[in-house]
C-alpha cells in the first residue's frame, strides 16, 4: 500500500516537474496540484490541525491558488493558441505559481514542525512561513494583476525602438 502511494506521488511530482518546463500549457497539471495541496493542508478531509498559527498564510494560499488558476483560464480563453507568443503572460503565470508552491511547501513544513515539536519549538519556522507567505501573496497578487492590467505593449514598443533607432548622437551597431 505505501509503495502504491510511494509511486502516485512520484508520477504525480513528474507530471508537476514536466509541467514546470512549460506552465502555460500545462497550466491545468499545475492548478491541480497548487489546489490539491492547498486543499490538504487547509481543509479538514486531508490535513485536519492545520494549526491556527498559519492559518491566515493558508487562507491567503488557498485564495491565490484560485486566482492563479482562475487567471491562467482567463489568459488562455482572451489568447488561445497566441498564448505561446505573450512571454510577459507566460512569465506572470510561472512566476506566480513557483512562489504558491514555495509557499506550500512551506506550510506544510511549519505545520509539521508544529505537529511534532511544539508550537514554542516551531517558532522559527512559523516566522519564516508567515515572512515567507506576506511577501509572496503580494508578489503573486501583481502579478496576477499584470497579466491583464499592464504595459506589455509599449515594452515591446521600446524594445523595437531600441533596435531600429540608436539613441542620438551614436552610430547603429553592426549586428554580428
Amino acid at each position: 500500500m505505501t509503495l502504491a502511494g510511494v509511486q502516485r506521488l512520484g508520477e504525480e511530482l513528474k507530471k508537476v516537474g514536466r509541467a514546470l518546463s512549460d506552465p502555460i500549457s500545462q497550466i491545468g497539471v499545475l492548478s491541480d496540484f497548487a489546489m490539491k495541496k492547498i486543499r490538504q493542508a487547509v481543509t479538514d478531509e486531508q490535513f485536519p490541525d492545520i494549526d491556527p498559527l498559519l492559518q491566515r498564510t493558508a487562507v491567503r494560499a488557498a485564495h491565490y491558488a484560485e486566482a492563479l488558476s482562475t487567471t491562467a483560464e482567463a489568459a488562455l480563453r482572451e489568447h488561445g493558441k497566441d498564448i505561446v507568443e505573450r512571454e510577459f503572460i507566460q512569465e506572470r503565470i510561472a512566476e506566480s505559481a513557483g512562489d504558491l508552491y514555495a509557499l506550500i511547501a512551506c506550510l506544510s513544513r511549519a505545520n509539521t514542525r508544529i505537529r511534532e515539536d511544539g508550537a514554542d519549538k516551531a517558532k522559527r519556522d512559523v516566522l519564516l512561513t508567515r515572512t515567507f507567505g506576506n511577501a509572496a501573496w503580494r508578489r503573486i497578487r501583481r502579478r496576477l494583476h499584470q497579466v491583464s492590467h499592464n504595459q506589455d505593449a509599449n515594452l515591446v514598443r521600446v524594445s523595437n525602438l531600441a533596435y531600429e533607432q540608436p539613441p542620438p548622437g551614436r552610430q547603429p551597431r553592426a549586428l554580428a
